[in-house]
Formats: C-alpha cells, structure tokens, sequence
C-alpha cells in the first residue's frame, strides 16, 4: 500500500509540474469526450426513430444555459440572429502563493475588460478586445491595452458541430508600453481556428483552437530602452468549456513565439482554469487559478512551463455580462 501511495504522488508531483504532459492527456479526453458525445448522440437518435443528429444538437444548442466561450463560438459561426454582441468584464486578481511580505500583500490588480462583436451578414463578423488593467502596488502601472480586432469570414461548417473560420487580425497600440517605449505604428496578421460543440449528457462541451501569426511595424528597430523590440509573433491557443444547467468549468492554454528584429526567439505561455455561476443568460461569476511565464529556463535548457509556480501563479474572481 505505501509503494502504491508513493506512486500516485510521483504521478500527480510529475502532472502539476510539467504542463506539457497535462496538456497532451487534457487534450486527448477533450477530443476522447466530443466522440463519444457524437457517438451518444448518434445512438440515441437511432434508437428514438431519427436519421440524423442535427435536431439533437440544435435542441442542445438552443435550450441550454450559455457562458462566455459557448456563446462566443454561436455568434461567430452564425447560429445567433442578433447582429451584435458586448461582453463586459470585471476582475480581480490576487499572488497566489504569498510568502507574508508586504510586496506579496500588495500584489493585487484589478482589470476591467470590453470585448464587442458585430455581424456584416451570414459569413462576416468583427471583434474586439480591449482592457484597462490597474495595480494596486504601482500606479504608474495601471494602463489601457492594446486593441486587439479580429474580422472573421469565409465560415465553413466542417461537420455538423465543427466550425472552421479563417480570420484577419490587428494591432493597434493605445498602450502607453507599445506607443512611448516601443513606438509602435501597428500589428497586422492572420489565422485559422476551428470549434466545436456537443452535448454531453445533460451538458454542454464548447472547445476552440486556433493559431495565428502577426508582423509589427514600429518607427525604430530598437525601444527607448535600448531592447529590440518584437518584429513577429504567432499564437496557439486552445481552449474547452464545459456547462451543466448554472454550472461550468472552462481550461485554457496559450503558447507564444515571439521574434525580434535580430531574429532571435522567446517562448511564452500562459494557462487559466476556472469554474463558474452563470446567474442566467446574460450575468455570470467566475474563480480561478491561472499561470505565465517564459517556456525556457534563463539558461534554455530545461522547459520552465509549470501547472502551479510560486511566483508567477495567480488567483482571481471576475464577473462578465453579456448584451
């Protein structure tokens, strides 16, 4: 009994560490979930009487309770009329391993977040990202973001729950990092992501990826800080919601490359978990845990990526409502 005690905690020490591998078997029962969804689904239409899944899913679709994610992938990929949306958010977030000095104790930030998203037809679709982040510890920190915008078209349905869209996506620099330091004049890029959604049990299962590339232009090769700044950048990100009546949990994970105009490359990442209350369709509360940092080690070397870090790692609560 102990030499089996010993080994589940080698087992859970090596998946809290090493996120990669956590990632690989998150992956694997996200896509392992959504086939035996389909499969569940497909059998049950079968035994009623039915030829196709497709009233199954619209009724899942349609009748269930919607957090962020979910509703986000139906006002993208067409299945909601209204021709815009806006999600406001407000969020708080706190280190969450303190060693009781006072750095540690002001550590909190607080950030609130607009994200609109409008229609131009059944294929065309804008959005936007935009935040305001304020530090309790340092004022001189608090900032607007960059304004990220997103233009999706030529949506294709894949399958009858996969979604494909291909997107443009830009830059624009109203943070005073990228206009004072930087000189930024602005990004421009593209990308692709795919979701898809299925109804599990009494559920609802949303998962997204996508991956992008973007090229900045600034006025100077070099920062005022005399650091190079960053010429590309691409991200990959995948993401999964899963939503039972008031009730979700949602995971995240982005990874970074980026190259500066010596074309030299830095790895990054971050990940988000989290739970949820959606009070109803339109207000919702949520907590988490979530983690960045650099993929490599200050000597490149060993892989830095971790679950839980002692001084990066943060816990937040934030709530969201959707117009």
């Amino acid at each position: 009994m102990a030499l089996i005690i010993r080994k589940l905690n080698d087992i859970i020490d090596f998946f809290t560490r090493d996120i990669l591998s956590f990632s690989i078997l998150l992956f694997l029962f996200v896509f392992l979930a959504n086939h035996m969804a389909s499969a569940y689904t497909l059998t049950r239409a079968n035994s009623m009487g039915f030829n196709s899944t497709k009233m199954k899913q619209k009724k899942f679709l349609e009748d269930r309770n919607s957090g962020s994610l979910s509703k986000q992938i139906k006002f993208h990929t067409g299945e909601v009329t209204k021709n815009w949306q806006l999600n406001f958010g407000l969020s708080t977030t706190q280190k969450a391993v303190s060693d009781g000095s006072q750095k540690d104790t002001d550590s909190r930030a607080y950030s609130f977040s607009m994200e609109p998203s409008f229609k131009f037809g059944n294929s065309i679709s804008l959005k936007g990202v935009l935040s305001y982040n304020s530090h309790m510890k340092n004022n001189l920190q608090n900032d607007l973001s960059d304004l990220l915008l997103s233009l999706y078209f030529l949506k294709k349905k894949v399958s009858s729950n996969l979604n494909f869209s291909p997107y443009l996506t830009s830059t624009v620099p109203l943070s005073k990092d990228s206009r004072q330091r930087q000189q930024l004049n602005f990004g421009l890029g593209g990308g692709a992501a795919l979701s898809n959604q299925n109804g599990v049990a009494s559920g609802m299962l949303s998962t997204a990826g996508s991956i992008s590339m973007q090229k900045y232009f600034h006025r100077y090769e070099t920062a005022l800080n005399n650091y190079i700044n960053t010429s590309y950048t691409s991200n990959q990100q995948i993401s999964t919601g899963w939503e039972y009546k008031q009730f979700g949990a949602t995971l995240l994970f982005r990874h970074i490359n980026a190259w500066n105009y010596s074309g030299n490359m830095s790895e990054a990442f971050f990940h988000l978990q989290s739970v949820s209350w959606n009070v109803n369709n339109q207000l919702s509360f949520s907590a988490g845990h979530s983690n960045s940092g650099s993929v490599l080690s200050p000597n490149q070397e060993e892989i830095e990526i971790r679950l839980i870090d002692d001084n990066s790692s943060t816990l937040f609560i934030s709530t969201n409502y959707i117009f």
